[in-house]
């Protein structure tokens, strides 16, 4: 396994140039009432302006390594040569010192930067990756995850997503070499309950537990529930439905 030394994380300071603090109200509507059920972002967090566009020509190096809730990643602090600091999604092999190219118009191996796709080799593995030139990257930024070149053409790029699909994107898009970082995210355990509500979760209840303006299946006498077919929230039938609509096969005569 990966091991994660506490050294290489310093979550002391911040840069509040690049941070917002924000209170989110996630699962109600402008009244405050419950629109979806077991959201919450009820507690104050600080979120870091992160540079998704990666379009700086500069040398740089790694500042600093966070970790936060809002992302499954890691986060670095680049500290460009010409005087900027930059939030970035740290790359698997991003460590507290290294040098990091930044933005290249040619392809060099063996070096951290961010370039154009007609730039990477054909199996080159990329994450961080934009949909539309300028857009910033949107694919690939989650912990662990990444891309693959598939086959190349004079316009195009055709890319392995993870999900396992090709898609078909603009030579001129952006994408930054190597694997996200965290890859053993989905190894990690929550020690508390107190975990789940920092990320957003509220807890889940029976809708036989509820009352009977709450859910269909609310009220009765103790665990007894009432006997109908089983119901969403919003009183359609659970099971035993079809979810096809077979009219979009039929042909229609004039």
């Amino acid at each position: 396994m990966e091991i994660i030394l506490k050294k290489n994380f310093y979550l002391k300071r911040v840069i509040h140039k690049l941070t917002i603090g924000f209170i989110g109200s996630a699962g109600k509507n402008f009244y405050g009432r419950i629109t979806v059920f077991h959201k919450s972002t009820n507690y104050s967090k600080q979120k870091r302006i992160i540079d998704y566009k990666r379009i700086f020509c500069s040398e740089a190096t790694v500042f600093v390594l966070e970790k936060k809730p809002l992302h499954t990643s890691f986060i670095g602090l680049l500290f460009y040569f010409f005087g900027v600091f930059a939030y970035v999604l740290a790359s698997d092999s991003m460590k507290v010192g290294d040098y990091y190219k930044g933005f290249c118009w040619v392809f060099k191996k063996k070096e951290k930067f961010s370039s154009f796709l007609s730039n990477f080799n054909r199996g080159a593995w990329l994450h961080h990756i934009e949909l539309k030139p300028g857009s910033g990257g949107l694919i690939a930024r989650a912990a662990g995850t990444s891309c693959f070149i598939y086959s190349k053409d004079s316009d195009f790029s055709f890319l392995k997503i993870p999900s396992g699909k090709i898609l078909k994107l603009s030579n001129y898009c952006i994408g930054v070499s190597g694997i996200t970082s965290n890859k053993h995210h989905h190894l990690e355990k929550k020690k508390k309950a107190g975990i789940n509500r920092l990320l957003g979760k509220r807890p889940t209840v029976r809708g036989v537990a509820m009352n009977p303006v709450d859910h269909p299946h609310g009220g009765g006498e103790g665990k007894r529930s009432k006997p109908a077919m089983q119901k969403t929230p919003w009183g359609k039938r659970a099971k035993f439905k079809k979810t096809v609509n077979n009219f979009k096969n039929v042909k229609i005569l004039l």
